[in-house]
């Protein structure tokens, strides 16, 4: 897979994204994902990512990708269309965009985007 990311990376791609809630790729550990990101760090990319939680684990999941940005030293991350799940833990999003602010406060640059309604659907 790190091969496939190199050649991915020479050919223009400008980073990776994960959609870690869809298997397959729910299956993968952080570690693995890790492994990947570093090749895309040696070009200078970014790492995006659909968290693997929307719920009431969304604030590991957004800790995992802060995780992932610095372990594997890329340029940046991105969390596509952020937003909590569940009307029990909306605030949590208190939370989740503390953790993204701290972040980049420290150096780090992570970013997101959302969409401005309360409904989604995955079939």
């Amino acid at each position: 897979m790190q091969s496939l990311v190199a050649e991915a990376m020479e050919a223009g791609a400008f980073g990776m994204s994960t959609g870690l809630i869809y298997a397959p790729q729910s299956y993968a550990s952080t570690e693995e994902i890790i492994q990947l990101t570093k090749v895309v760090a040696e070009y200078g990319g970014l790492y995006v990512s659909h968290i693997r939680n929307e719920g009431a684990d969304v604030v590991n999941a957004v800790k995992e990708v802060i995780e992932i940005v610095r372990k594997s030293n890329c340029v940046g991350g991105h969390i596509a269309h952020h937003k909590i799940s569940g009307k029990p833990h909306w605030e949590r999003s208190r939370e989740t965009l503390r953790l993204i602010e701290e972040t980049n406060e420290r150096g780090m640059s992570l970013t997101c985007d959302q969409y401005p309604y309360n409904r989604g659907m995955t079939s």
